[in-house]
């Protein structure tokens, strides 16, 4: 009776709507009957609408109504769970009462052939993404029929929630996100393989069951990546579940008629803009015959075999309170590794595979090629309101002999015309002006333009980069770009575990390293004496190197040096040895370590009076990329 006091006045109209129609169409109201009939039998004289409703309550009528509806029987609403691990159909959770959500719950997987350990473990995982969610599932061991018994939690858009409950589906219908399933390998030794790929359509599970299908699981493929795209990798058992669930006056046949003309716009969207790439590509040859010779990419194909115009594989990636400065998200770009994709039997760049990897697919794995890097550092500099594109062209590369080899890279253009370069795989700027790696520039995009180089040289030591000027570069019509497939919006970053669990983390890998210094001293029967002071010290140096590399700014040395100087007495040496890594896997970081002579002479130190430092300082990321600085340390008085 108070429900317009403890609501909001324009979520009550939606709330009656949606227990009139749930009234309407089961029992409820014979129910009632029953219970009023009783009362009258009964002699209860009392027959206002307030005691109606408490007899109603006592018998828990109103309770089943709010527990089939999904809704907690409480005057304010719950907060939606981030995430929930059950492994059946029944669900009982605490859901906001406003929203909507689809439960993707995994029931198993069998057909996973190459993913099976031959003489190692290795585990499983499956990671999800939709609507700016995110969330990871547990390791499961790897093996033909992985037990993958978890379910995700993901809130529908509002816009569709509030159209679930009507029997307009034209919000629902227009929410063509579909839910992006990552399957990923974990080996003991860290590494990870992004084995499989898939692109679940949620819409028509909701329609099935609105049709009262009586088939709760279905099986869907897990296709391969790359060169193996055409070829499934395993089978997932999954089931989609709408909560609280929809209202059945959705009109099922309309909605499935209006899927089906989304496809075909979609493929004449499609066709349309391959018809204008190719005219604009004629025209583009037109200008100049020698430009087909040109590094001009109009498409890519992703991670499924499928061909996408470059502009839509970037999209703005606010990365909230996880990164401070665009210089910090360089840093993290370039913090995931370098991974190359080959084609079956080749090795080198000759038998490179260029693919270009869904922007989940790389946060998951952790590590993607070069054009991966770029798209990845431009869209998060676009979160950052910077005017950043990628840009394609060549660079000189010391591996190849300082021959200039085909590149990509990221360009922020300023408003006064000032140009910055980035190198997303080392986190360096330049400016234009200074000298920099890149040797020529031949097209350039972004989520909102693609331009062309049209000059008559595309060596950026020869051409201008106004891109404005129609003379400079080519344009693509920014309505063409518009058109582009846009379910695939970027992903969010999740924060790194390794935020809250830093100093734990340092101190145990300290702990590991200062073992392993221990016990090679001991095999040359040298006794090893730590000294804590001086390892506090040494955190300074390893701040500042972390700041240097993710801003640019030198800072703290003067007050480093001083504090050394004065700790280390007359007479005594003080030798460091600073070194970085992505990883915390002590045995490879000492065997590394080790290997360089600058850090074995440290660790294998001979004098009077000698004593060890080590100093580990972990930088988190988001993602699970970190910076592991890593600083060994000895004083001494040397002996002649």
């Amino acid at each position: 009776g108070n429900m317009e006091e403890l609501l909001p006045a324009e979520r009550v109209e939606g709330l009656r709507q949606m227990i009139h129609e749930h009234v309407a169409r089961g029992d409820v109201h014979g129910r009632i009957k029953a219970c009023i009939s009783e009362m009258l039998a009964a002699g209860d004289s009392d027959m206002s609408e307030a005691h109606i409703r408490q007899v109603l309550r006592e018998r828990g009528l109103v309770d089943d109504v709010l527990k089939s509806l999904g809704y907690a029987h409480e005057s304010t609403p719950k907060p939606a769970l981030p995430t929930a691990h059950v492994a059946g159909p029944e669900i009982a959770l605490p859901l906001n009462v406003f929203k909507r959500y689809i439960y993707v719950s995994f029931h198993g997987g069998r057909a996973f052939m190459e993913t099976r350990s031959e003489g190692e473990e290795a585990s499983l995982s499956l990671n999800v993404c939709f609507n700016g969610q995110r969330f990871r599932g547990a390791h499961v061991l790897a093996c033909t029929e992985p037990s993958f018994t978890e379910g995700f939690l993901l809130e529908i858009p509002a816009s569709v929630s509030s159209t679930l409950g009507s029997a307009i589906p034209d919000a629902f219908l227009a929410c063509s996100e579909p839910v992006h399933i990552v399957v990923l390998r974990h080996e003991l030794s860290g590494d990870t393989t992004h084995i499989g790929t898939h692109s679940l359509d949620w819409r028509p599970h909701v329609l099935r069951t609105l049709e009262g299908s009586t088939s709760a699981f279905q099986a869907i493929e897990v296709f391969g990546i790359g060169a193996a795209s055409a070829v499934p990798v395993g089978v997932l058992h999954v089931r989609v579940d709408v909560l609280p669930g929809p209202a059945a006056t959705m009109d099922v046949a309309i909605a499935r008629s209006q899927l089906a003309l989304e496809r075909a716009r979609t493929v004449d969207a499609e066709r349309i803009f391959l018809v204008y790439a190719k005219q604009w590509w004629r025209e583009f040859l037109e200008v100049r015959p020698t430009h087909n010779q040109r590094l001009v990419k109009i498409f890519a194909q992703d991670e499924q075999g499928v061909n996408r115009p470059a502009s839509a594989f970037v999209q703005p990636l606010d990365a909230g309170r996880l990164l401070d400065t665009p210089r910090a998200a360089g840093r993290f770009v370039a913090l995931m590794p370098l991974d190359r994709a080959a084609a079956v039997g080749e090795m080198g760049n000759s038998g490179r595979v260029e693919q270009w990897a869904h922007a989940h697919s790389m946060l998951c794995r952790g590590k993607g090629d070069v054009e991966d890097h770029a798209v990845l550092l431009c869209s998060l500099l676009l979160g950052f309101g910077l005017n950043a594109f990628v840009c394609v062209g060549t660079k000189l590369t010391a591996s190849a002999g300082n021959r200039a080899v085909a590149h990509a890279w990221v360009a922020t253009l300023g408003p006064d015309g000032e140009v910055a370069f980035w190198e997303s795989l080392t986190a360096e700027r330049f400016a234009y002006t200074e000298p920099h790696p890149f040797r020529t520039l031949d097209c350039l995009f972004n989520h909102r333009a693609f331009l062309a180089n049209i000059q008559p040289s595309s060596s950026l030591s020869e051409c201008s980069i106004d891109i404005h000027n129609e003379l400079f570069f080519k344009a693509m019509s920014p309505d063409a770009i518009r058109s582009l497939d846009r379910r695939w919006p970027a992903p969010p970053l999740l924060a790194n575990p390794l935020e809250a669990e830093r100093m734990a983390a340092e101190h145990a890998l300290e702990r590991e390293l200062r073992g392993f210094v221990a016990e090679v001293r001991a095999e040359q029967g040298l006794g090893t004496a730590w000294d804590a002071p001086l390892s506090r010290i040494l955190n300074q140096a390893l701040f500042a190197y972390e700041l240097q590399r993710s801003t640019g700014a030198v800072a703290g040395n003067e007050e480093f040096q001083q504090a050394i100087k004065t700790y280390i007495p007359q007479g005594h040496t003080f030798k460091g040895y600073p070194v970085q890594y992505t990883h915390t896997h002590g045995g490879r970081i000492f065997a590394a370590c080790r290997a360089a002579a600058a850090c074995a002479e440290i660790i294998n130190a001979r004098g009077d009076q000698v004593s060890h430092a080590l100093r580990v300082r972990i930088f988190a990321y988001p993602e699970r990329v970190a910076a592991v600085w890593i600083m060994v340390a000895t004083k001494y008085r040397a002996i002649t």
